[in-house]
């Protein structure tokens, strides 16, 4: 979920209670004169570490917006609802959006780019008009970048002569970070030396197309620096030298996998590459800058690009909207969508194989450009889930190749050489997110194994399958938690089991949240899960902790809200959690649990969501919960009965079927579940199949006061 908008410099405000006393707690970013202002408020407790604290009762949302909202945008919507604010005679005026200014669009430049390409025997973009088109977007930041992606491009190249892109990767790595003031130059070009030295060290006989690929991103991460493009490109203007080709024309060379003599290149394969440049990699990069508040952690979630056909990219924000949503806990709306097998879902899992054209692996976010802004690759799940259910029907195996392909082919976050060496991401190789990182590729993982096997690819299935049990090597039975390894093996140390960690603020072994809320994430085997806890009783003492413990003198992490001791609903990696008693014969914990969720997260108020909708999951927890149960494992075909929120619900189904559930005695204080039948039938266990609600039918709850297995 979003960081605080960091443009103008900008406050959010929260309720929080201190020793008994409500406070407002003030978080704020990028505004000196806010910090400064703040130290002299009465009345305001500062920290000196982005946020500050005043007693609730002396707030005046009048007073304080007056004095602070020329520096800064204000956030009230955490705090108070509007029906409160109406009550102070204070509406907090609506901010208008706000863009970088940045040049026009060079849509002609990049016309005659395209031509040029066409006309040109060897399909070749010379080396001035690319220039002139980098010159035209005035930004040395934008060049460095469209360098980076290029070198990304054609890292497939280099992996699969050298089976290793670690190195490389942390280059690029450094060189985006260069881009955005978090390292120095000489940082940077030190790493460029070294990697240069290594891509020279090789011995690659005739085939230097190896050598290109691997260059071509040493050039990129030279050319980052200001004193390098601006020789580079905004003063050379001269043709090509072999000693000053940038990493777009070494690229271009070595995406043709045939040789690096420019006399001898494949005029298709260098005119694909080319177009993709012009009409891919260029608009992607000018629209995220133009579109400031679509970043996260200062990588990209662009809106529509310059050359997209309006009614294809409907059908790409519909996939990302899935894709987002299965970041951390893979359930969300499209799941809902699923149950009406609408052909429209086929034809969007061939949107995403359309992107898989010239691109070895599929993007985590719907883009062909992947912006590498979150850690797994989910759209795994998404295609799997399809295909397990009935929905990819034409060329599953193209489908599955691109998944094993982004599976086991290192990228930025997916660095598969560490992980398979290790069984898991040590911290001291990977230093953010190590922890959160092996258990969502474990998920990612289990859902290739499924479609390998469904397939008859026992290899592949085998293979996968013992991945996905990689979430067992960071189980640390002393604390009963996952925790953070290093290369040696050796269990992180001090280990604070309540830190919460963020990559792009805090740092930290977990993504958005702490040990306590990622333990329980493993969806595909929670009774492995059970079982590396001491079994049933002692997994059902450790839940009961989870929702009763509190954290005092945490450092807050914007993302992990809706809190039940240290359940997090506002985010997605608690959501299947309150769903596991029922696995451990403690149903009624469940149904308290969801109905104790909807009475204090879901209020019918502005702001009466405990957290970020992201792409529609807190809806889809809503929805799912209130019809009586939840998918939590979504390939897994099945879901985990809960307890009904509403009395009665009809879902219309293809050929004209309908399944119907009802809750009966459905009240206020019958909130427990007494029984549940399916066509008549009692249902002794916990499950519903997918395929049951398909062939239609009839769910019914009976409801109680009482709790009840």
């Amino acid at each position: 979920m979003g960081n605080v908008y960091k443009q103008k410099g900008s406050i959010v405000l929260y309720k929080e209670e201190r020793n008994g006393t409500d406070y407002i707690r003030i978080e704020y970013a990028n505004s000196p004169t806010v910090a400064l202002l703040l130290a002299y408020d009465e009345g305001i407790e500062t920290t000196g570490s982005g946020w500050a604290y005043m007693e609730a009762a002396s707030f005046k949302p009048v007073d304080f917006h007056k004095r602070y909202s020329p520096y800064a945008f204000i956030d009230y919507n955490k705090v108070y609802s509007l029906h409160f604010l109406q009550q102070q005679n204070f509406i907090p005026p609506i901010e208008p959006e706000k863009t970088i200014e940045t040049p026009d669009f060079p849509r002609n430049l990049i016309t005659e780019g395209l031509m040029e390409i066409t006309l040109s025997a060897q399909g070749h973009l010379s080396r001035p008009s690319r220039h002139k088109i980098l010159r035209s977007l005035r930004s040395l930041r934008m060049v460095g970048r469209i360098g980076i992606l290029c070198a990304f491009k054609v890292l497939p190249t280099w992996r699969k002569w050298s089976g290793n892109s670690y190195e490389i990767i942390e280059l690029l790595r450094k060189a985006e970070y260069y881009l955005w003031g978090k390292t120095n130059e000489k940082d940077v070009i030190g790493a460029a030396d070294r990697i240069s030295a290594l891509v020279q060290g090789y011995d690659y006989g005739t085939n230097s197309v190896p050598f290109m690929a691997g260059m071509s991103a040493v050039r990129a991460a030279y050319a980052v620096t200001a004193s390098s493009l601006s020789e580079e490109v905004f003063e050379n203007d001269g043709q090509t030298d072999p000693n000053k080709w940038d990493a777009a024309f070494l690229a271009s060379l070595s995406y043709n996998k045939r040789t690096a003599d420019i006399e001898e290149i494949d005029p298709e394969l260098n005119r694909k590459f080319w177009t993709w440049y012009l009409t891919d990699c260029i608009p992607f990069v000018y629209e995220s800058e133009k579109h400031p508040r679509y970043y996260t952690d200062n990588r990209i979630s662009i809106p529509i690009p310059a050359n997209c056909n309006a009614i294809l990219y409907d059908g790409i924000n519909r996939f990302n909207s899935a894709l987002d949503s299965y970041v951390h806990a893979p359930t969300n709306r499209k799941e809902i969508l699923r149950m009406q097998p609408y052909a429209t879902d086929e034809k969007l899992v061939r949107t995403v194989a359309g992107f898989l054209q010239g691109y070895c692996c599929i993007p985590s976010n719907a883009q062909e450009l992947e912006n590498y802004c979150m850690i797994g690759n989910h759209a795994v799940p998404v295609i799997v889930d399809a295909y397990l259910k009935g929905l990819i029907t034409s060329d599953p195996e193209r489908a599955y190749a691109a998944i094993k392909e982004s599976l086991t082919l290192s990228q930025l976050n997916s660095d598969w050489e560490v992980y398979d060496k290790y069984g898991y991401y040590p911290f001291d190789i990977i230093e953010k997110e190590s922890v959160s990182r092996t258990l969502e590729s474990a998920y990612d993982d289990y859902c290739a194994a499924l479609m390998a096997q469904a397939l008859g690819k026992e290899e592949d299935y085998r293979f996968f399958m013992k991945r996905a049990g990689y979430y067992q090597n960071l189980f640390d039975k002393q604390t009963g938690m996952m925790r953070g390894k290093d290369s040696t093996g050796s269990w992180r140390v001090p280990f604070n089991m309540f830190s919460l960690s963020h990559a792009s603020s805090h740092g930290g072994d977990y993504t958005e949240g702490n040990a306590w809320q990622y333990t329980w994430h493993v969806q595909h085997d929670v009774e492995g899960l059970i079982s590396l806890m001491g079994g049933k009783q002692a997994f059902s003492t450790k839940l009961d902790s989870l929702f009763y413990l509190r954290s005092e003198n945490a450092v807050n992490v914007l993302d992990v809200t809706g809190l039940i001791g240290q359940y997090a609903h506002g985010n997605e990696p608690s959501h299947h959690v309150a769903y596991l008693y029922t696995y451990v014969d403690k149903a009624y914990k469940t149904q308290e649990l969801i109905r104790e969720i909807f009475d204090r997260f879901y209020l019918p108020e502005p702001s009466g969501l405990c957290g970020n909708d992201d792409c529609g999951q807190m809806s889809a927890w809503y929805i799912f919960s209130a019809m009586g149960f939840y998918p939590v494992n979504p390939v897994g075909g099945e879901y985990i009965i809960g307890a009904p929120q509403l009395k009665r619900i009809v879902l219309h189904l293809p050929e004209n079927k309908t399944f119907t559930v009802e809750a009966v005695n459905l009240s206020k204080q019958n909130k427990y579940v007494k029984a549940v039948a399916l066509n008549g039938q009692e249902i002794t266990d916990f499950r519903i199949q997918h395929k049951d609600i398909l062939a239609g039918g009839h769910l019914i709850f009976t409801m109680s006061d009482k709790p009840g297995n």
